[in-house]
């Protein structure tokens, strides 16, 4: 198997848009705050941060396939990590 089979099929040598760039970014920088904030609190609020930082981990990662291979690709890594995520 080759490389070449992961790449992504559109041409982007421009890449994303600023605007969609920032909140990747910002979404990465809230995922990553938020496992930070881990191992400073506890009770019910290490509930809510421990939810939050899956949430937000995943949602840049999903934001990511969309931004670099497109829907196609987001819907089958989507299916594949949640069939996954239940066995």
């Amino acid at each position: 198997m080759s490389i070449r089979q992961f790449t992504p099929r559109r041409n982007r040598r421009r890449g994303i848009s600023s605007r969609a760039q920032k909140f990747l970014r910002l979404l990465l920088v809230a995922a990553i705050l938020l496992q930070i904030a881990y191992p400073l609190v506890d009770g019910k609020t290490l509930q809510i941060v421990t939810i939050g930082a899956v949430y937000t981990g995943a949602a840049a990662m999903l934001l990511h396939a969309y931004y670099s291979y497109g829907t196609k690709y987001l819907a089958i890594y989507f299916s594949i990590t949640f069939i996954f995520s239940l066995i």
